[in-house]
Order: structure tokens, then sequence, then C-alpha cells
């Protein structure tokens, strides 16, 4: 009885033993999986400003091994060479209007080609930045000019002159469909002289330039038209033919002359002309794809309906009463690559990168007590708020004005601004959109297909430091291939397919807005 006493004593002994390393390693396995779980959640929850983050499969929920969209750019490269001349390139119903406003209101100056007087638009003192604004009397003799714009779409101008719409029934230059070959030669030139002069009169004062104008997203107009339906020819897919030469003629308006660094009222001296690296270009980029259009639709579209309007592609389905779309103004990142392969530095901001980072932080807009002396002030953040401290790094010098300054949030603080800060040109639907839900999936994956075809050629500027992605939001191209080849759909298909699916029977079923677009963004554009 004894031995068989101890004997099962040594046998429970062991058997505790056995379940006590049985539950430390179960508990060990806990650990790890929560230290697992919580590094998944700190690459899909931080900070909307990463470089760089692991994409997931949304079919299988897989990571595509170590493969990874990097937005890395070469930060002291771009913060040694700051711009001179910035340009806000839109496009059309990605905040363009709303930046214009109030880079314009911000920054305006009233210039005088002729009288050599200038005034501000706003009484705010900024003697860094300037947006240049004419006189309608000096624009209107030297170059026919019709219809005076607000200096928000002052640059219209320029941009049809660039893009040949002045040529065209347009309201700007109406008198311009008159003339001979040889006058709109001879008017194209004044014209180019004009804006050169108007650039001078700040650049001779040692000031920076910035304007704006979404109507430079006609530089890949041509891309939406059949004569360029031709795909997979890899980069040459993406690239207008027109583009090139309407860049040109665009730098033809900047002071390039020598001249223009000597001034007799100003003691900061450019201590070298303009170069082409001294000229950064700002495009936004908006996702998800389908807003863009369906904001495209809203401006654009008229009385049709959303089915109607994008069904306006190809020769089968156009007449007089519903005119061939091309769907320029949504082609951001086609736009992004006729400036870079030009060799001219541009900056992609995505807006929902942005959006996503502010609204969690921020009320845009929001006016705040300042510390120093009491003293009222506005906090502007949003797409405001980044191009201005992280593109003009408005605040980096002292003659941007008193107390003017960027937080490391790329809030802009401005004292005793007065000058409301608002959204413009926002819209609603004016006709039912006729699609269903699975029509305007559809649709968005087709876009979004174009782009990766398009981002593929863009990464290799990105790496010679032409290029950069601000704030890309952490599902930013997450449909692309990374590491493999997309396919190169021109963007006249991409259209195609995308009337094809707009075609098919929608089954009368209604789409509600709040079942597609992101309210809350769209109200901010």
């Amino acid at each position: 009885p004894q031995l068989k006493s101890k004997a099962t004593r040594t046998t429970t002994a062991r058997n505790r033993r056995g379940f006590c390393y049985f539950v430390l390693c179960a508990v060990v396995a806990v650990l790890v999986a929560i230290q697992v779980l919580s590094n998944s959640q700190t690459l899909s929850t931080g900070s909307f400003d990463v470089s760089t983050f692991i994409l997931k499969d949304k079919a299988s929920g897989s990571l595509h091994g170590e493969v990874k969209h990097n937005f890395s750019y070469n930060k002291e490269r771009w913060e040694k060479n700051r711009p001179q001349i910035v340009v806000l390139a839109g496009p059309h119903k990605a905040a363009s209007t709303t930046l214009q406003d109030f880079f314009s209101k911000l920054t305006g100056l009233s210039i005088s080609v002729e009288n050599d007087t200038e005034t501000p638009i706003t009484k705010y003192p900024n003697s860094e930045w300037v947006w240049p604004y004419g006189i309608k009397s000096e624009i209107g003799g030297c170059c026919e000019l019709q219809t005076m714009r607000s200096p928000a779409k002052f640059y219209a101008t320029l941009a049809a002159v660039l893009s040949g719409t002045a040529t065209s029934p347009d309201k700007i230059f109406p008198k311009w469909r008159l003339k001979t070959e040889e006058e709109l030669r001879e008017l194209r030139l004044r014209t180019v002289d004009y804006f050169r002069s108007l650039f001078g009169r700040p650049w001779r004062d040692g000031m920076k330039i910035v304007i704006g104008a979404e109507n430079f997203d006609s530089l890949v107009l041509s891309l939406g038209q059949s004569r360029t339906a031709a795909s997979n020819h890899g980069e040459e897919t993406h690239v207008s033919p027109d583009s090139a030469n309407m860049i040109d003629t665009f730098l033809e308006f900047l002071p390039f002359d020598e001249n223009l660094n000597v001034s007799d009222s100003s003691d900061r001296l450019r201590p070298q002309p303009l170069q082409l690296e001294d000229i950064e270009i700002h495009i936004n980029y908006r996702t998800p794809r389908i807003d863009h259009l369906i904001s495209c639709w809203h401006q654009f579209g008229g009385e049709t309906s959303l089915k109607r309007f994008v069904m306006q592609v190809g020769a089968e389905r156009v007449d007089q009463q519903n005119p061939e779309r091309n769907f320029n103004q949504m082609n951001s990142l086609a736009l992004a690559l006729q400036f870079v392969r030009k060799g001219i530095k541009t900056t992609i901001v995505d807006m929902k990168g942005v959006f996503e980072m502010d609204s969690k932080s921020f009320t845009q807009g929001s006016t705040t007590k300042g510390i120093k002396n009491n003293t009222m002030e506005t906090v502007v953040g949003g797409l405001q708020g980044v191009v201005a401290c992280d593109i003009l790094r408005m605040g980096s010098e002292d003659n941007d004005g008193p107390g003017i300054f960027c937080d490391d949030q790329s809030k802009l603080h401005l004292p005793n601004y007065e000058v409301p800060v608002e959204s413009s040109n926002v819209r609603n639907d004016k006709n039912q959109k006729m699609l269903t839900d699975k029509q305007l999936a559809d649709i968005n994956h087709v876009y979004e297909e174009y782009d990766c075809g398009v981002w593929q050629h863009l990464k290799k500027y990105q790496e010679q430091g032409l290029l950069r992605v601000l704030y890309p939001f952490e599902h930013l191209f997450e449909t692309c291939k990374p590491g493999k080849s997309n396919a190169d759909i021109s963007f006249y298909n991409t259209m195609l397919k995308a009337a094809e699916i707009a075609s098919r029977p929608s089954d009368n079923e209604t789409i509600m807005d709040e079942d597609v677009v992101s309210k809350n963004f769209d109200e901010t554009i």
C-alpha cells in the first residue's frame, strides 16, 4: 500500500507539472498573439503621413509578401530647393476653387504693368508670396479680353490660351474666334508678353509667386479622345500628344529673363535667375474615384442623369443634344505625369489622407485667441493649411508678415486675419443617378485600374526627386499590384468601359446619395 501510494503521488505531481507547462505555453501563445495583433493595428491605424504601408488583398485578406507601396521622398532635398513659383493646377472638382479663393485673398496683389503700381486685394501684410492680379483695361487692351475674372479665377485666362479654347466660342476671348491664324499668333504673343510683365514686377522685388487654375487639366484633354485610344504602350499610353508644347508655352509666361533679378526698389536681390527647379506644381488627388466623377456630374452634367452623363462617350452614344465627354477633370495622375516628364517638380496631395487626418484633430477655419499679446488669430487647416505649410512653407521667413507661422500639424496661424475661410463651389444632385450600387462600384474600380497603370510609371520620378505624394491615405492604391506590372489602359478605353457598365439595365433601382458619396468629405470640396 505504501509503495502504491508513493507511485500515485509521483504520477499526480508529474501530471500537475505537465498541466503547468501547458498553461504556461498557452499564456505565452496568447501574449505573442496580442503583440502581433497590436503591431498589425499599428500598421493600419497609424498617422496618415506615413510613407509606407503593407497592402492587404481585399478578396483574401492576405499580405502581398513583403512588397510595399513606397511614398517616401528625399525631404532634405525638397526642403533645400524651396519653390519660388507654385502653380495650383487643380484639377476641377478637387478643391481647386477653395484653394484659389483662399490664396488670392491672402496674398492677392493688383498690379499695373503700365504705371508700375500695386494695390493689395485684402489688407493683410505679406511680403513673401503674391498672387498677381491684372488690371482689366490693360489686359483687355493688349489681348482683347472680354470678361475680367475675379482674382481667384483670373488665371483661367492664361490656361485658356494654353489649351486653345480661346479660339472656340469662349466667353473669356470671344473675339478671338473671328481672327485669322496670323492675327491669333499675334494675340498669343501679346498675351505672353503681358503675363511675363505681370509676373516680372513682383519677381524683381524679390517676391515669390503663387497662381492657380483648374483649367490646367486641359493638358490631358486629348487623352479622353478616340485618337489616343491605343493601350499597352507603356508610359506613352498616358502622355498627351499636346502637353509638351502646352507646358513649353506656359514656361514662356514666367520671368526667366536675367534682367528681372535686378531691382532699384528691393534689397532682396535673387542670387540667380529663375531655374526650372524653382517651379513646383501642386495637384490634388481625390478618392473614391466615383466621388470625383459624381462631383464632375454635379458641375457639368446639367439636367441629365449620372447614367447618361457617363455614357456620353463613343460615336454611337453622342449627338448634338449629348456632346461627347472626355473627363479630363478626373485624370490627376496623368496630369502629374505630363509635368514630371518635363523635369518640373510636382506634389500630389491625397485629399482623403488630409481629410481623415484633419477631421480627427481640427475644425477648419476656427478662430482662437493667440498666446502672444492676446491677439485674435485664425488657424487654417485642411488643404489650405497643407498647401501653405508643406508646399509654400509660409511663415518660415520673417518677411511673411508679423506673427504668421505654421505648426507641426501643417496648420497656418494668421494673426488678425478677418477674411472668412470657406469651402467653395459645393454642388448637389440635379437629377437621379439611375445607377445601382454595383454599377457605381464597378465604375469606381475601372478608374482605379487606370490609375494603377499611371502610378507604376510615376514611381520612377518619385525616385528621381521630381515627384512626391503628401499625406497618402492608408489604403491609397491598394487595388494596384505592388511590384508587378499593371495594365496600361488608355483613358479613352477606360471611359468606354465605364460607359458600358453604365449602359447595363439597372432594374429601376434607386440609389441614394448616402449610399454612394462620402457626404462629409464631399461638403469640404
